[in-house]
């Protein structure tokens, strides 16, 4: 599964951030098909360089629900930060628990 998203923190504290993530997800193997996606996300910073981000997102694809839930530690250096954390997905009807590793770029 791929997710290519748009995220805005519409709450914007000193230690918490809240807000919502629009885009698209994409199922490869079998499937091999895209769908809009949407949710909501929370992230609380516990040290300058370290936070806790959980995150839930729903789509539909092929007229079958997508869910998909993740809590991960992230360690921010600059604009960059590298995360590790547990990710759960359901497609349609089974259902995936993954570790999960990443990184990105703030903008």
């Amino acid at each position: 599964m791929y997710n290519l998203e748009f995220c805005y923190d519409r709450v914007r504290i000193e230690r918490f951030n809240f807000g919502f993530t629009l885009g698209v997800n994409y199922i490869g193997n079998d499937i091999q098909m895209a769908g809009f996606a949407h949710g909501l996300c929370a992230e609380l910073f516990l040290l300058q360089w370290f936070s806790i981000y959980s995150c839930g997102k729903l789509s539909n694809i092929n007229g079958l629900p997508v869910h998909q839930f993740e809590v991960k530690g992230k360690y921010h250096h600059k604009k960059l930060f590298l995360s590790a954390g547990y990710e759960y997905l359901k497609i349609a009807t089974p259902n995936y628990h993954f570790l999960s590793v990443g990184g990105g770029i703030y903008l």
